[in-house]
């Protein structure tokens, strides 16, 4: 089912504050007003069990809980598994990236990214009526 644009629910998990801000930012210029941050996997977890989003773009090195872990419990909520989840990270090794395959990622962002590969990956990802 297509969405509007100012409709689409983004979580972005990252430790990073000026990171979360940019994004958000930029999201909110194209169109996509629903934007929520989280700085840890664990508080990912706790806006996941609570919201319905349509993305998930999550960062693998954060303190608390990391990306990889947080994805694989993401996963095994039982109405959540179909969120698409973004992995983001700097380091894009074969193991990172099977890490994040192996723990539910639909799909991997190397960090550092263009701003506009996040309007990207939501337009891949989510059906959006433009």
């Amino acid at each position: 089912m297509e969405k509007k644009k100012e409709d689409v629910q983004i979580l972005l998990v990252d430790d990073n504050q000026s990171s979360q801000m940019a994004v958000k930012k930029l999201f909110t210029s194209k169109g996509f007003k629903n934007s929520t941050t989280a700085s840890n996997g664990l508080e990912a977890i706790q806006l996941v069990e609570k919201n319905n989003f349509d993305i998930i773009f999550i960062d693998i090195c954060m303190p608390i809980m990391d990306g990889i872990e947080a994805i694989a419990r993401i996963r095994k909520i039982p109405d959540k598994k179909k969120i698409p989840i973004i992995a983001i990270s700097a380091m894009d090794t074969v193991k990172v990236l099977h890490d994040c395959k192996n723990a539910g990622a639909n799909d991997f962002m190397g960090l550092p990214a263009h701003i506009l590969d996040y309007v990207k990956k939501v337009q891949q990802h989510v059906e959006v009526n433009d």
